[in-house]
């Protein structure tokens, strides 16, 4: 296995330590790349987890001073196309392999349609620099059906192979999906796996403890060559150790 990125948005949306104190800290428990959140306009009160512009650029001493790499971002913003041009500035300096993005709030046809025209023109734009653009999933677009599939495969489809998937098996198994199922029925377009685990009551659990079959997938795509992040989804005073004991359990799958 390729060796796991720590996804930023629920550490740094519940550290009890500051940004900085908590780049430290993920450094300091064996992680030597992370995914971070940036958002192209800032969003009040979140500047912890979605980094504007100034706040990412700001940091780079400390991640490079860290050791900490990227590989990846997931990005938000009003109108992604128009960063683009920084997207890839910092993509060159910074090594990063690819950009993930969100299925859109609204999940009709017209919606999921229009994202699909958008998205697909930012990806023409990032692959003429070797930069691929990857779709997240949370439930609700695994529950929405369209077509007979899910709002979030209809969405990936509708690219044409242009955009790829970041699968968040926590949220995919949580709304009913069998994750084994999606990855092989989409194994061309899969690029990352975004780890998390939930108990049979759909309460977080450690990851590789829950329900969702974690080691069983992380073997199974283990010669696919996927980019894996992880995230804790126990927000508590154990945070930072649970991190560590995931970071190890995964290292030791292979």
């Amino acid at each position: 296995m390729i060796d796991p990125a720590a996804q930023l948005f629920g550490i740094m949306s519940h550290s009890p330590l500051g940004l900085e104190e908590t780049l430290v800290k993920l450094q300091k428990i064996g992680f030597s790349y992370i995914e971070p959140c940036l958002a192209m306009e800032p969003i009040p009160g979140f500047e912890k987890a979605f980094w504007p512009k100034e706040v990412f650029s700001a940091q780079v001493p400390l991640l490079r001073s860290l050791g900490l790499q990227l590989r990846s971002a997931h990005i938000v913003g009003a109108d992604l196309l128009r960063e683009a041009d920084w997207l890839l500035q910092i993509a060159r300096e910074h090594g990063i392999r690819f950009y993930v993005v969100k299925v859109p709030q609204d999940l009709d046809r017209a919606s999921l349609d229009h994202a699909a025209a958008d998205y697909c023109h930012l990806a023409d734009v990032l692959a003429d620099a070797g930069i691929r653009l990857a779709l997240h999933n949370d439930a609700e677009e695994i529950e929405r059906r369209v077509d007979g599939i899910s709002a979030y495969e209809y969405l990936i489809n509708r690219c044409q192979g242009k955009l790829y998937a970041q699968v968040d098996i926590g949220w995919m198994h949580y709304a009913g999906e069998d994750v084994l199922e999606f990855l092989e029925r989409q194994k061309e377009r899969v690029l990352s796996i975004h780890y998390k685990d939930f108990d049979a009551q759909g309460q977080p659990a450690h990851i590789g403890q829950g329900a969702v079959k974690v080691e069983s997938i992380a073997r199974a795509t283990r010669a696919w060559n996927l980019w894996p992040v992880l995230e804790t989804a126990l927000f508590t005073d154990k945070m930072f150790q649970d991190l560590e004991e995931t970071l190890a359990r995964m290292r030791a799958w292979g």
